[in-house]
């Protein structure tokens, strides 16, 4: 069974995520190309096939406006009683079963226990059999039966769940909703009441004995014992794992908490039934609105706590009577229910608990993962797998998942496989196809999302990156069905909005009820491709049907919507007469009312339609239909209103109504929440009339969501109605919690001030809502996107450039094209700074010139002629050397020639300042995930594959250049993730997906954080260029600040050698310079240190208290002055690890300590007129760490309700802005390019720390004035900065040294704030450290730089002794994988004379054919392998096949030319294949330079002879 569920599984993963097959199982699938499919049942709205965890919740949350849920019911199976159950158990425990086994008896103790474990898992098959059809049959009776004990049921949805990895049958959760038709609401609460048990003792009374022997649920007297006595055994709650959550990260019994309320101590009246609040205490700005909505009375005498007027507000949890001296802690039970199944089990009772089901779906249909199988291979052979189960506790509540999963990420597991151990009988429930949720359930789900985001919108990119516009196809042949449809659209009155079968029959029968212009426009290009959701369907509903029934939900619950019509039914359907005339859409289907909502609809007709909203047709179509309804109710109808029954009602369909279930939008989006808000509660007959009104104001009147007075006074009524529609009947179908209800409802009422009173959101913010309209819109939004990031860099572009540089204007760049482009010579006006050295100047020039014939090189090579890859070119060098003058000089260049450049970096404020977009931003790169490069590029695809992140596609597919700025801090995996996705996403192999890349780095600068560092990556060894930049421009008026900066890169063993005899040594002569010429201070007080110095720290936290110094003095000295300003301090709450308890206001200086250190934003933001700050998010129209200015200063009361406050965001390029000469004016700003932004609260952060949790709500911004060193890292700082070195605060590494150092132009702009001496011997300390790299990057850089052994590299050591440096064993060494081709020379490990010279493409996948018999004939005979790679020659990507056998050849001939002159070694073969690289080196471009790289040790080579 495990075996068919692994291929199974692996077959159907195929196109899909293997997770989803986990949680959903498989089926047969006739349409799918592995005939199998993830398990979706044939209508996706029904869900008695599969659940899915967040649309299930969704779904069962939508019920609530229809039936009320009454019970919460659990059943468990006891194998050892359960009816259709027990006979098996019982054969299995009787072990009569051996008596067929002929010499049992005398097998050995192993051999019979092996038997038992055979026939144990043979049982496990037919009992999980045996149980889904019991299960199914006692589910079918609860349902169904008009016996049972809890009443006639009106829907269920039951589900089961698998906990543990063990072979256990799964239990059921589910809902039950009892009919309420003869019942009124008294009895049936007391009802149900009664049947609720919460203690043994009160489960059968010795009253009751008679009754349950009557109904047969006790044989006698004696089952009344026997079952009591089982019921304390089983029911009495023992703690164990699964009733446990985890409250805390550690392992220790504090560390869990046992999640179920005690049935006695929980109460305060324990022989009542009692209704316990679900405790939560509202803020004071959301009470205050819920106050002016009419939800909340503040306090009186009675109601201390004020009273709550919405029963959604105040959810209950039912405790049961129970008997005061109970001990056994029983959850609740139907005794009746217990009698029979005599198992586990749980009743819940939900009925008048104010809506607490909403809460409850969430955890029925959530996966509890149950536990965790972590896999490893053995750490000293690697030749054993080993795995490790966990238990996870209750992962289904949210807090206990978090505290599994820190405390997975503080193990020494966090790096290897993870994985989810499954039971035999839950793969037997997949893969037989048994239904995992049994439901009486329908739905029907409308989306109510922007048009883009619906499912049926295709938003999709062509290979090219070009939008595909299904609304343009070709025109189909004359002679096929599709063309006579297009010669009839051509042909039709109206073929401009799209040809209407419907409507042209309508104006050929002179019919006054035609399609309204805005139906026929939604029809329009959509026709061809059916590409109509919910809400267009509606809006193409019957003309007819049009006033009358104007709300979505409403349509669709009560109407059936059949098949497609022929025209002659059109025809003869359709009549002038509207109490007569057929009901057909404009997609020519047939639509009749479901008999079930006859009285639903009969109430709407009574009560909601009014006669000012209907003409003369509709108001008789009204009174029609109230005359058939009431005809069919009273069951007395003549032969004609038969015939009328028949063509508008559909008996035959359904026994119960679908639910109507919206989409999941949230205040959090406002346009978006507005939209879904109008088209879920509005009143309209197309979507069209919401955007073609002038405002959302006038939308909302349009749908009549408010009313059209103008007046202050009557806005704010309406913004308060609207507040009340969101609590009562949008929030209250969506399984949200408290907490976030809370936030909702201020939300909600700020957009609505801010809609009505202010009319902030124009209605141009509102998406399109038709195909064509859309796709015109994405399209436009494409061009401009590449538009503006074109604008954007080049802003950053001519900000940095020097006025001596004779380059293009601005607006002929962006004019120009690839077909027209700027004609300049990049390398001619490359011209000297003023001051710059000519060393510096030769070196900066050499490493233009070789790239820009790259650029140019790549510029010949578009389209599919491209059969060569062009090298990237990464310029290395010290700190100040030009690297990023150099980097925006080639990127104007590559622009001037028509090139998409796109620039990105890991930092967000490197990005922002050269006009580009954040690495992970662009990429879809999940922060903070873990993986494999594959898996975590696959997940990035998946990102950028949605319709909200389309461009960032659009631009990956069709970029040419793009550039990397400080690529260094990239990691070798990262380098392989874009890899990865460049290939996949252009859809070639070719390496980094043909893109150009340039880039800039210092290797001894801060690196990557996690992973190996970006020189490792064998991408730089064969798909880059690089060139050395040494000599510093920004410090070239201070000869000593540029010998320091020397020192500090130079590697440790250099430093620590001992130099000539009348020399010093490195280690003095840096101690020198450093207390020569740089200025020290004693601390931060000392008067050296001014308010505009720029502060540097290693840490966070001693940068966040000089901020926070900062802000304290600023406020101080606005009270003194009598200025204008206004505090923002952060609301910071805190709870118990998981726990559902509520969020209340924090009182550990602890873990406010924590929340400082984790988050950006601090706890008290000062706001002033020339305030400068900085971002600490994305936001709309600015980025992370973008520079933002304050004209305009918030009020308090703006800041009390967390409005939006509004800002100045920086053009690219600008880091800071000077305001000694006064605040610039607002149109000064928009001059150069400032734009004004709103900028709101961050995203809440839970911060754990010691058992807490802990958040921060505060503006998503921080004071500029001090920041850590990393942050500084490629900028120049024009005055003076500040370096704390003291025990408490000091550099712990030596690129922080190296960054710290060279952020001046002078040395005696840079301040060490701490003991001299200290200091200095620290720095000391520091760059003469060294990690397991060191030798190797050294060497790496040497010989694969075209300047790395000398200034002129012509000759070069072009050969890189890999193995020789590698820090780990030869074994490990891993070989290139991508496809730019390898010259590579193999040697047999048990024969060194068996050598083969060969080239490839893909080095490793041709390395595996070789040792697995599949390679060439050199290398197939079994005796000579596994062969071992000694060396391969790489760089050869901008060569064909022709010259890679070329240089095989050479390979060879030398070869066998050294072997006749007696040199047979290894190391003298290796030394040809030098040979070769020399020979075509000499002759050859820089760029083009070919590397020889050596994979065994060259000593061990050399001694292969002796």
């Amino acid at each position: 069974m495990s075996f068919c569920y692994d291929i199974q599984a692996n077959k159907v993963a195929g196109g899909m995520d293997s997770r989803v097959i986990a949680r959903r199982g498989f089926v047969v699938d006739v349409k799918s190309q592995n005939g199998m499919s993830v398990r979706e049942g044939e209508n996706p709205a029904t869900l008695n096939e599969s659940v899915d965890s967040h649309q299930a919740a969704l779904d069962l949350a939508a019920t609530q406006p229809f039936l009320m849920f009454d019970w919460f019911l659990t059943f468990t199976c006891n194998q050892a009683e359960h009816p259709g159950i027990s006979h098996l158990h019982q054969h299995k425990e009787s072990m009569d079963w051996t008596r067929s086994l002929d010499g049992y008896e005398k097998l050995p103790i192993a051999a019979k226990d092996e038997v038992k474990q055979s026939f144990e898992m043979a049982y496990g098959s037919t009992l999980g059999r045996c149980w889904m059809e019991v299960r199914k049959l006692w589910l079918e009776y609860i349902t169904y039966s008009t016996t049972s004990v809890i009443g006639k049921v009106a829907h269920v949805f039951f589900r089961d769940e698998y906990q543990e990895k063990s072979g256990n049958l799964p239990h059921i959760h589910g809902l039950v909703a009892l009919s309420k038709e003869d019942l009124k609401k008294e009895g049936m609460k007391e009802l149900i009441y009664d049947l609720q048990k919460s203690a043994v003792c009160d489960l059968y009374p010795s009253t009751e004995i008679q009754r349950y022997i009557d109904e047969g649920l006790f044989e006698s007297e004696r089952d009344w014992h026997t079952t009591t006595a089982h019921a304390k055994e089983v029911l009495s709650h023992k703690h164990d794992q699964r009733c446990q959550r985890k409250i805390g990260e550690g392992d220790g019994p504090e560390n869990y908490r046992c999640r179920k309320p005690h049935s006695v101590k929980g109460k305060t009246k324990p022989l009542e039934d009692e209704l316990i609040p679900l405790h939560y205490e509202f803020s004071e700005a959301c009470r205050n609105i819920l106050q002016k909505a009419g939800l909340w009375d503040p306090p009186t005498p009675e109601a201390p706590n004020g009273t709550i007027r919405s029963n959604l507000l105040q959810p209950r949890r039912h405790m049961g009577k129970v008997h005061p001296a109970a001990t056994c802690n029983m959850s609740p039970v139907i005794p009746e229910f217990f009698a029979i199944t005599k198992s586990q089990q749980n009743a819940q009772i939900l009925h008048g608990s104010n809506g607490v089901a909403k809460y409850v779906v969430k955890y029925i249909v959530k996966l509890d993962q149950g536990n965790r199988c972590v896999v490893w291979a053995d750490a000293h052979s690697g030749a054993v797998m080993q795995a490790e189960h966990q238990f996870l506790h209750n992962t289904k509540i949210t807090s206990s998942k978090k505290n599994e999963e820190k405390a997975f990420e503080k193990s020494r597991k966090k790096f290897h496989p993870v994985g989810r151990a499954i039971a035999f009988t839950e793969e037997q429930q997949q893969v037989l196809g048994y239904p995992e949720v049994m439901t009486t359930l329908e739905y029907v789900r409308i989306a109510t999302k922007p048009f883009e985001h619906r499912r049926t919108t295709k938003v999709e990119l062509d290979r090219k990156g070009k939008l595909k516009r299904p609304d343009k196809k070709k025109k189909a042949p004359r002679d096929s069905a599709a063309g006579e449809r297009a010669a009839d659209r051509e042909n039709a009155p109206d073929a401009q909005s799209g040809f209407c079968l419907v409507q042209k029959i309508r104006r050929d029968k002179n019919m006054t009820r035609l399609m309204s212009p805005q139906q026929e426009l939604m029809f329009g290009e959509n026709f061809e491709n059916g590409a109509y959701d919910k809400v267009t369907e509606f809006g193409l509903r019957p003309v007819e049907l049009l006033q009358l029934f104007p709300n979505p939900g409403m349509y669709f619950r009560w109407f059936d919507i059949g098949g497609g019509m022929k025209k002659e039914q059109i025809e003869s359907g359709l009549s002038e007469s509207i109490v007569s005339c057929s009901w057909i859409d404009s997609l020519g289907r047939r639509v009749k009312l479901r008999m079930k909502a006859l009285n639903e609809v009969h109430h709407h007709l009574t009560d909601d339609v009014i006669r000012e909203d209907c003409s003369e047709d509709s108001w008789e179509l009204r009174k029609h239909l109230l005359d058939m309804i009431e005809c069919v109710k009273s069951g007395v109808c003549t032969r004609s209103q038969m015939t009328q029954c028949k063509q508008f009602v559909e008996r035959g369909k359904g026994e119960h109504l679908p639910i109507p279930v919206f989409s999941s939008v949230t205040p959090h989006n406002p346009t978006p929440f507005l939209l879904h808000m109008m088209l879920m509660l509005g009143k309209y007959e197309t979507e069209l009339d919401i955007r073609m009104q002038p405002s959302i104001r006038h939308s909302l009147v349009k749908v009549k969501l408010i009313g059209n007075e103008t007046t202050d006074e009557a806005l704010e009524l309406y913004s308060n109605q609207l507040v009340k529609m969101v609590v009562t009947k949008v929030l209250s179908v969506q399984p949200v919690s408290l907490r976030r209800l809370d936030d909702f409802v201020i939300m909600s009422k700020r957009l609505f001030d801010s809609v009505l009173l202010r009319n902030e959101i124009p209605i141009t913010d509102i998406p399109p809502c038709t195909l064509t309209e859309m796709l015109n819109s994405v399209d436009v939004g494409l061009k401009s996107f590449w538009e503006n990031k074109k604008k954007d860099q080049l802003s950053a572009i001519y900000q940095a450039m020097p006025d001596s540089i004779n380059i293009p204007s601005k607006e002929e760049v962006m004019k120009c094209s690839k077909d027209e482009p700027v004609e300049w010579e990049p390398i001619d006006q490359f011209t000297k700074y003023d001051g710059q050295s000519d060393e510096s100047y030769r070196e900066q020039l050499r490493a233009v010139q070789i790239a820009v014939r790259s650029i140019i090189k790549y510029s010949f090579e578009f389209g599919p002629q491209a059969t060569v890859f062009n090298k990237g070119n990464i310029i290395e060098g010290a700190p100040g050397s030009g690297k990023s003058h150099i980097i925006l000089y080639l990127s104007l260049f590559a622009m001037s020639l028509g090139l998409r450049v796109m620039t990105t970096a890991l930092m967000g404020v490197r990005a922002n300042a050269l006009g580009g977009i954040h690495l992970h931003r662009l990429f879809g790169l999940m922060s903070r995930k873990k993986g494999n490069p594959y898996r975590l590029a696959e997940l990035a695809l998946e990102k950028l594959n949605r319709k909200s992140q389309i461009q960032y596609l659009h631009a990956i597919r069709t970029m040419d250049v793009l550039i990397i700025d400080e690529c260094g801090q990239l990691s070798a995996e990262q380098l392989s993730i874009l890899d990865i996705i460049l290939r996949k996403a252009r859809s070639t192999d070719v390496p980094f997906g043909g893109v150009l890349i340039l880039g800039t780095m210092d290797h001894t600068q801060l690196g990557a954080i996690n992973g190996w560092p970006f020189l490792l990556s064998s991408h730089v060894l064969t798909d880059f260029v690089i060139t050395q930049l040494s000599h510093s421009v920004r410090a070239h008026g201070d000869i000593n600040l540029q010998r320091i900066q020397e020192l500090t890169r130079m590697t440790p063993t250099k430093l620590l050698s001992k130099r000539g005899n009348e020399e010093e040594s490195y280690e003095d002569e840096f101690k020198r310079l450093v207390k020569d010429n740089m200025v020290f201070a004693s601390s931060w007080e000392d008067d050296v240190i001014t308010a505009d110095i720029q502060r540097m720290y290693a840490r966070r936290i001693p940068a966040y208290e000089a901020s926070s110094k900062y802000v304290e003095s600023c406020q101080q000295k606005f009270i003194a002055n009598n200025t204008q300003h206004s505090v923002s301090l952060s609301i910071d709450e805190q709870h118990i690890a998981d726990s559902r308890a509520d969020f209340v206001p924090a009182t550990s200086d602890a873990l406010i300590s924590a929340i400082n250190h984790a988050v950006r934003e601090p706890r008290k933001l000062v706001f002033w007129s020339g305030g400068q700050y900085e971002a600490t998010m994305n936001g709309e129209g600015f980025n992370q760490s973008q520079l933002l200015l304050m004209l305009e200063v918030p009020t308090q009361e703006m800041l009390a309700l967390k409005t939006p406050i509004p800002l100045m965001a920086a053009p690219p390029g600008v880091n800071s802005i000077d305001l000694s000469n006064g605040i610039p004016s607002y149109e000064s700003l928009i001059t150069d390019k400032w734009k004004p932004v709103m900028v709101g609260h961050s995203i809440e952060q839970e911060i754990p720390y010691r058992g807490l949790v802990g958040r921060r709500q505060q503006y998503a911004l921080c004071h500029i004035g001090s920041s850590t060193i990393n942050k500084q890292m490629g900028n120049t700082i024009e005055g003076k900065c500040a370096l704390e070195f003291t025990k408490d605060c000091c550099p712990w590494d030596k690129p922080q040294i190296v960054v710290g150092l060279s952020r001046t132009r002078r040395a005696q702009d840079i301040i060490i704030v701490g003991p001299q001496e200290f200091a200095v011997d620290k720095m000391w300390e520091l760059i003469t450290l060294r990690n397991q790299w060191t030798a190797y990057i050294d060497v790496l850089l040497s010989a694969h730089s075209v300047n790395g052994n000398g200034e002129d590299g012509v000759n070069q050591n072009m050969t890189l002794p890999y193995a020789d440096v590698y820090p780990y064993r030869t074994c490990d060494i891993i070989l290139p994988t991508d496809t730019s081709g390898y010259v590579y020379f193999l040697v047999s490990v048990r024969d060194f004379d068996r050598d083969y010279i060969g080239q490839t493409k893909n080095l490793a996948q041709r390395f595996n054919q070789h040792n697995s018999g599949q390679g060439a004939e050199g290398t197939a005979d079994p005796y000579y392998r596994p062969y071992c790679v000694a060396a391969y020659i790489c760089g050869l990507s901008h060569m064909e096949k022709v010259g890679r056998e070329s240089l095989e050849r050479k390979w060879k001939l030398y070869n066998k030319e050294a072997i006749r002159n007696g040199r047979r070694t290894i190391e003298h073969r290796i030394l040809q294949g030098e040979r070769v690289v020399q020979e075509y080196n000499a002759d050859c471009l820089e760029e083009e330079r070919i590397q020889l790289v050596v994979t065994i040790k060259r000593k061990m080579a050399d001694m292969q002879e002796h």
